[in-house]
């Protein structure tokens, strides 16, 4: 595996188990409504994106991120 790789399936992992942690202890699975009532995001979902996005942005800062919650970062 290369580096990329592996540091992809590490992200995963802990991206992961940020959304796991919350769901077994209904943690930050606060709900709010976006644009529509059925457009919907939890806290968890942002502070999984941020978890995201900070890793790629220091360990390859010259990548851009887009993401589902806060658009483009980079």
């Amino acid at each position: 595996m290369n580096s990329l790789e592996s540091f992809v399936c590490d992200l995963a992992k802990n991206a992961g188990s940020i959304t796991l942690e919350a769901l077994h202890s209904s943690r930050n699975l606060h709900v709010h409504s976006k644009q529509t009532e059925k457009d919907i995001v939890t806290d968890c979902d942002r502070e999984t994106e941020q978890f995201i996005t900070s890793r790629i942005r220091q360990f390859y800062p010259q990548h851009a991120v887009f993401g589902e919650e806060y658009g483009k970062t980079g």
